[in-house]
């Protein structure tokens, strides 16, 4: 039976047939949601001597004794400390995202931008009257020096902020070099912005060759970083809890945070959830979304570089038609990339609803996928074909 996707949108509201295998969907699969992990997490804290207080408004920044689980959880999954008052929760990264947005800067200021970047994630710029100006990134992650490069040339003109995904970035896959990430920050200083950290996946992988979080390239005071890091536990442990972290250690962007009106009126954004969290944490009951086959060392996706002249949206139309198989096309990330294509693997792990290991359902995948950029090339070729023949036999009637 088809396997309906439940996130909204173009690319992912569609129901999955059967005979598809779907690699643009960006979320874990079904099995591997913890149901049994937050039932018992549920359980443990409703039962708790302080269960009513999930149940009230909570405080702006989050409860702490939960923010002290938590930043127990990220001091050792990241390998440095993190400081309960440096966290505030918040209901996902998107949630953070907009919420740091909004309060680190005003209308018609220009927000800096990899390109390709997270395709949802334009959006929310345009809600807050940005400018979005994109900077290429490569295997080693933001090209900092073309972002140098620009500042050098319009100083006038200078960001307000700069958002990246420097870990295991969303499409590409690549993590940023650690020479490339103190280069940002010494930016950040010399020209005074904001660097708005998407470390979503930072948390998911504790792989030695990952870098550690941004903020640790940073060589200034920690109590006036310019690294606002955002994360989440809607890829360690089930996106519709909607919870996650903003981290800074200046107090004064903490000040600014907390001051948002949507917080100072209603509290904690997801005071219930942070208690299901909390358990979790304290009995060390989830279940980790596997990082990775082989490459990219973590997170979800493969970015998939085609030769020059083929369009990846052309491609999907063949592969759906007729080989049953999906994809994100390069172009819904920015910056062009038309011969790009992001490959999702993390909706299959080792047991699908159909039974059939996953290394051999990629396997198929990686197939059709192939056998659709082959015929689209062959159908590519008949066109150039068939329009060379058209001007020789036009070419051939004006000579007659």
């Amino acid at each position: 039976m088809p396997v309906t996707t439940s996130q909204k949108g173009d690319y992912v509201a569609r129901q999955v047939g059967a005979d598809c295998i779907d690699l643009s969907v960006g979320q874990p699969s079904p099995t591997l949601l913890p149901l049994q992990t937050l039932a018992t997490a549920a359980s443990h804290r409703l039962g708790s001597p302080d269960a009513e207080l999930l149940l009230q408004y909570g405080p702006r920044q989050g409860y702490r004794s939960f923010r002290q689980s938590l930043s127990s959880f990220l001091s050792e999954r990241y390998g440095v400390a993190v400081h309960p008052e440096h966290l505030m929760v918040t209901a996902g990264v998107s949630h953070g995202l907009a919420l740091a947005v909004g309060r680190l800067s005003r209308p018609g200021d220009v927000i800096v931008v990899e390109q390709p970047t997270y395709f949802l994630v334009t959006p929310i710029f345009h809600d807050n009257h940005l400018t979005v100006v994109p900077v290429p990134t490569d295997e080693y992650g933001m090209v900092v020096e073309e972002l140098e490069s620009w500042l050098r040339k319009d100083p006038a003109n200078r960001p307000r902020l700069v958002y990246t995904i420097p870990v295991h970035n969303n499409p590409r896959g690549t993590c940023m070099a650690p020479h490339r990430r103190r280069h940002l920050m010494r930016l950040a200083a010399e020209y005074d912005f904001y660097v708005l950290a998407d470390e979503v996946y930072q948390a998911a992988d504790a792989a030695a060759a990952v870098p550690g979080p941004l903020r640790c390239y940073e060589s200034c005071d920690p109590r006036v970083s310019r690294v606002v890091s955002m994360g989440s536990f809607s890829k360690i442990l089930a996106p519709a809890l909607r919870l996650g972290w903003l981290e800074s250690s200046n107090p004064a962007v903490m000040e600014r945070l907390r001051g948002d009106g949507v917080i100072s009126s209603g509290g904690c954004i997801a005071q219930l959830s942070t208690g299901l969290a909390h358990s979790a944490l304290d009995l060390r009951l989830q279940r980790w979304i596997p990082g990775s086959l082989v490459e990219p060392l973590g997170g979800y996706f493969l970015w998939l570089e085609l030769q020059e002249g083929i369009d990846s949206r052309q491609v999907l139309s063949v592969a759906e038609r007729g080989h049953g198989v999906r994809f994100t096309p390069g172009p819904v990330c920015g910056g062009g990339a038309a011969n790009c294509l992001r490959l999702a693997f993390s909706f299959y792990n080792e047991q699908t609803q159909r039974h059939v290991c996953m290394l051999q359902e990629l396997e198929e995948g990686a197939r059709r996928l192939g056998a659709a950029i082959r015929e689209y090339m062959e159908l590519q070729q008949d066109e150039q074909q068939k329009e060379q023949e058209q001007q020789q036999r036009q070419q051939f009637r004006s000579g007659v």
